[in-house]
C-alpha cells in the first residue's frame, strides 16, 4: 500500500465524524391541556415536582458550560461525541423545562423565587470555584438525576399518577438522564478529575 492510499484511508476513517451511543430527541410538549395538579391531582408531590423543575434549566445550562470549559483537554473522540449528545439532551430538557415552568407562572404557582435563588447559586460558584470544582458538582448532580430518573420509571405507583403532558415530559427527562448518565462523570476523569 502506498503512503497515498494510507493518507485517504485514513482521512476517510476519520472524516466520518463519531456517533453518540444515545440519540438527541427534538421534542416540544405543550401543557395548555395539563390541570393545575397534574400529579394525580395531589397539590403536595405536583409541588414537589414543580420545585424540581423550577431549577432544572439553570442546573442544565451550567452543566453544559461546564462540559464545555474542559472540552478541549479530552481527545477521544467516542467521548467528544457522547459529549455533543449529551449537551443536546441537556439543552432540550432545559428548554422544555423553560416551557413547563412558563405554564406553572400562568397557573399562578410562583417558582421565580427559587429559579433566581438557584440562578444566583450557579453565578456565584462560577467566579469562586475552579472549573473541576464544577465538574465534580456537576457529577453529583448528573448521579441524583440518573438515580431519580431511574427510580420514576421503574417505581409504577409514581409514574402512574403522572398525567398528562406533563408526565410524558417527565418520563421522557428520565429515560433521557438515564442513556448519558455516564457522560459527565467520563468527561471529569478524562480531563483530569480524580
Amino acid at each position: 500500500m502506498s503512503t497515498l492510499e494510507a493518507i485517504k484511508i485514513n482521512q476517510s476513517s476519520t472524516a466520518h465524524r463519531m456517533k453518540a451511543s444515545f440519540p438527541v430527541r427534538r421534542l416540544r410538549f405543550d401543557f395548555t391541556s395539563s390541570k393545575r395538579y397534574w400529579f394525580d391531582n395531589d397539590a403536595y408531590f405536583t409541588h414537589l415536582m414543580n420545585a424540581m423543575s423550577a431549577i432544572f434549566p439553570q442546573g442544565e445550562l451550567m452543566l453544559i458550560e461546564a462540559l464545555r470549559n474542559i472540552r478541549d483537554k479530552i481527545d477521544d473522540p467516542l467521548l467528544q461525541a457522547e459529549i455533543s449528545a449529551f449537551i443536546g439532551q441537556e439543552a432540550m430538557h432545559a428548554k422544555e423545562h423553560l416551557a413547563f415552568n412558563r405554564y406553572a407562572d400562568e397557573q399562578h404557582i410562583n417558582i421565580d423565587k427559587l429559579q433566581n435563588e438557584v440562578k444566583d447559586l450557579y453565578a456565584i460558584m462560577q467566579k469562586i470555584l475552579p472549573s473541576m470544582h464544577i465538574m465534580s458538582i456537576g457529577c453529583a448532580i448528573e448521579h441524583i438525576t440518573a438515580t431519580l430518573g431511574a427510580e420514576l420509571l421503574r417505581n409504577d405507583d409514581w409514574n402512574n399518577r403522572l398525567v398528562g403532558p406533563v408526565a410524558e415530559l417527565w418520563l421522557w427527562h428520565a429515560v433521557e438522564e438515564n442513556e448519558h448518565k455516564a457522560v459527565f462523570f467520563d468527561a471529569y476523569v478524562a480531563s483530569g478529575g480524580g
